[in-house]
């Protein structure tokens, strides 16, 4: 049954029991037939594991994601979503996250307005469809007792497209029932038959079925707990995953033949998914998103020294980068943070007060040498700039704090468990000329204050040779840069939140210099743990995910070594591979 979206919205939103609308019936399927235990062991020690499932839900498409699918339907890359649709709410820093994403009731007239954009748009390529690869030719009198089998036909073929599974018996009545609607009540100037297809298409762009993606299991099982996905449920949590885009035909093959019922056919499909050019985009779209750095796009200003084009610059700098390590290089996260190259064009090099004179205007591997003082994915302009937040405060801080929680997972106390309830840290102000930024923190935040910043602060000082604008610096406002610091470990930390529970530390890091912080976030072993779970977070669109879970805990299976050997894909098959993946609890 197909429902208006309208009617729907506001429910499926907030994450009801809406899996009545979502005909799945039909689809029978098992990545693997024994179903999870209630508590699993960490793969690296005795240690148990919290085997909490995700719970059945729906979400909405985020803006590309609706794109790439009306793309793939339709051939139509307008990008209607990317110009009319409010930004996604952030989850953790990604911007694909079911429980971020609830959707509100000012978007249903954009969702109008982008599906009547798009089937008029595209309609002439449709009948053109019709004729070329459906070779049918439609009915001049199509009645609701006498199906016309050419309307039928392509209702099945691209609406199978739109809801990225086959249609059931009511969906494709009900997109018929929306074919004789347009033909009875055409378009103004517009041929019936092309109206009736124009309205086909705008309904479907409004179904749930179409907007939503399910994680809901069939609906003919009501009991069953925990639940798993159907064929086409996996078949599209692996594609959007991999390419952010719906499954392509070997995909949806696999699907209906039953054969995506093993974790290795489903690693397998992510694999020859990963490999394509929509692949390593998105691939790089989670390391952007994971540290911020995709926001180095919006910085940019024409009246300031990060013009637009240098910031855009930064962006395809890490963009290119990341793409190297993870399908040239050695895919690991170690060289994800240490690499002794980058990508450079002519501009960005001569920005960054590198040599210039052997690049043009594409972007080029450049290694750099030992006198740079740069090398890895913190030290390039995306992550300097996009965590600086110089309109919000101090660089140094912003940047300790961003490494300390997107790096190492780990929540920073709040004033009230340090005897502080209700405390406004004070505004920063300039410090006199010859003192430097870190001179006047060090001065100033001591006693109870310093009990938190420790944990931040000093992490921060690694990249104080940086400027907010990613330019090199080694004095600043007249002092001398110093850029040693402290990677501190907290004594007592909250094994499933990561909220660091008291100012008591140990195992305090010496650096000097961000060289030296880079090796040593490497080497610490809360590296590798925290990306397995922004890998969970990021696939399994929660916000929720606990640090102590087994999904989270088995993506580190391949990777008992560390940080050193531990590679990207590897992490993302492993969670694939996961019980996590398949089973919902009801």
């Amino acid at each position: 049954m197909i429902i208006g979206i309208s009617s729907f919205v506001l429910f499926c939103g907030v994450f009801c029991d809406c899996d009545r609308a979502f005909d799945s019936d039909s689809h029978d399927f098992a990545t693997s037939s024994v179903p999870p235990t209630a508590q699993g062991n960490d793969v690296d020690s005795d240690k148990p594991c919290s085997n909490v499932l995700p719970t059945r839900k729906v979400w909405p498409l985020s803006r590309a994601e609706y794109d790439n699918t009306v793309n793939a339907a339709l051939g139509n890359s307008s990008n209607q979503a990317q110009k009319l649709f409010p930004a996604e709410d952030r989850a953790n820093g990604f911007t694909s996250n079911a429980q971020a994403e609830i959707v509100e009731s000012n978007l249903v007239n954009l969702l109008m307005t982008a599906a009547e954009t798009i089937a008029s748009q595209s309609v002439a390529g449709e009948m053109n469809y019709l004729a070329t690869d459906l070779q049918c030719t439609l009915s001049a009198s199509p009645s609701p007792t006498s199906q016309d089998p050419c309307a039928i036909n392509y209702i099945a073929a691209r609406g199978a497209a739109f809801f990225r599974r086959p249609l059931t018996t009511d969906e494709v009545s009900d997109l018929y029932q929306a074919y004789l609607t347009g033909f009875n009540n055409p378009f103004p100037n517009t041929n019936a038959t092309v109206s009736g297809i124009e309205n086909v298409i705008v309904t479907a762009l409004q179904s749930p079925q179409f907007f939503y993606r399910t994680e809901l299991g069939l609906n003919s099982d009501t009991s069953s707990d925990p639940v798993q996905l159907t064929p086409y449920e996996v078949a599209s949590a692996i594609s959007y995953l991999a390419t952010g885009s719906p499954p392509d035909a070997t995909l949806l093959a696999a699907a209906s033949s039953g054969s995506l019922n093993t974790a290795q056919a489903v690693t397998s499909q992510y694999q020859r998914l990963i490999a394509t050019p929509a692949g390593k985009e998105k691939v790089a779209e989670f390391v952007l998103e994971w540290l911020g750095a995709d926001q180095v796009s919006q910085l940019g200003n024409a009246n300031g020294p990060l013009t637009p084009a240098l910031a855009a610059a930064m962006f395809t700098e890490t963009k290119d980068f990341v793409q190297e390590v993870v399908f040239n290089g050695t895919g690991t996260i170690h060289e994800l943070l240490t690499a002794n190259y980058t990508f450079l064009n002519a501009d960005l090099a001569a920005y960054y007060g590198l040599p210039a004179s052997n690049l043009g205007a594409n972007f080029s591997r450049v290694s750099l040498g030992s006198d740079t003082d740069r090398g890895g994915v913190l030290s390039q302009g995306a992550f300097l700039v996009s965590a600086s937040n110089v309109e919000a405060g101090v660089p140094l801080l912003h940047r300790g704090r961003i490494i300390r929680q997107q790096l190492l997972c780990e929540a920073l106390p709040s004033a009230a468990s340090l005897g502080l309830p209700g405390f406004t840290p004070p505004p920063f102000t300039n410090p006199p000329a010859g003192t430097t930024t870190r001179q006047a923190l060090t001065k100033d935040i001591v006693g109870t204050c310093y009990n938190c910043h420790q944990f931040f602060m000093p992490i921060g000082f690694g990249l104080e040779n940086f400027d907010p604008f990613a330019r090199y610096q080694t004095t600043q406002n007249g002092g001398t840069v110093d850029s040693s610091g402290e990677l501190i470990e907290p004594a007592s930390i909250d094994e499933d939140s990561g909220l660091i529970l008291s100012s008591e530390s140990f195992n305090q890091a010496s650096f000097s210099g961000y060289l030296a912080l880079a090796s040593a976030l490497a080497a610490d072993r809360r590296t590798l743990s925290c990306f397995n779970f922004q890998v969970v977070s990021y696939a399994s669109g929660r916000n929720n995910v606990g640090q102590d879970e087994c999904s989270v805990r088995f993506a580190s299976q391949s990777s008992r070594d560390g940080v050193s050997t531990a590679t990207i894909q590897e992490q993302f098959q492993n969670y694939l591979q996961s019980q996590s993946f398949a089973w919902r609890s009801r």
